[in-house]
């Protein structure tokens, strides 16, 4: 049980805690330098993101939000980036060069990649399946309270700097 839950902080704590600081950090910094409100505040709501126009949100946080916001947008969107590397590393390993023309390829390719985009989307919305498979090692259980332990970890380290350093409040 030990090892069980040392690996699961390894493979799912430790991650979503990076992602989740580092796409929140860069998002929180994003607002600051357009003068709207940070994600992290005195009450600090993840949902209040929502309430942002659309014209003042950026790509990263759109996507958060389509797929949901909050841990499950968290995942889905760390899920999203791991398809879409392995997508695109895939098709750069598996290039065979321009054997039925350069036009043809690129369409090809084009097409490729459209089809396996939406496939991605699909395997970020149903996270759980995803992971479930690829983190074949531990309990899905434990992997999750691992996960949220570093979904939350990251929030509470980030509210705490953004409330040491009030400067960053663009009230």
């Amino acid at each position: 049980m030990v090892t069980e839950i040392i690996y699961s902080l390894v493979v799912a704590a430790l991650p979503l805690f990076l992602f989740t600081y580092l796409v929140l950090l860069w998002i929180n910094r994003r607002h600051i330098k357009k003068g709207k409100a940070p994600i992290l505040g005195d009450d600090f709501e993840l949902d209040g993101l929502k309430d942002l126009p659309k014209d003042k949100e950026n790509k990263l946080q759109e996507k958060w939000m389509t797929f949901g916001g909050g841990f499950y947008g968290m995942v889905g969107l760390l899920t999203y980036a791991v398809s879409e590397y392995r997508e695109i590393t895939d098709i750069i390993a598996n290039f065979q060069g321009f054997n039925g023309g350069v036009i043809q390829t690129i369409i090809s390719l084009f097409v490729q990649f459209i089809i396996q985009s939406i496939m991605n989307i699909i395997e970020a919305v149903t996270w759980p399946l995803f992971w479930m498979k690829e983190l074949d090692g531990a309990s899905f259980w434990v992997l999750l309270v691992a996960a949220y332990l570093g979904y939350y970890t990251a929030i509470e380290l980030l509210n705490r700097q953004h409330q040491s350093n009030p400067s960053n409040s663009s009230d």
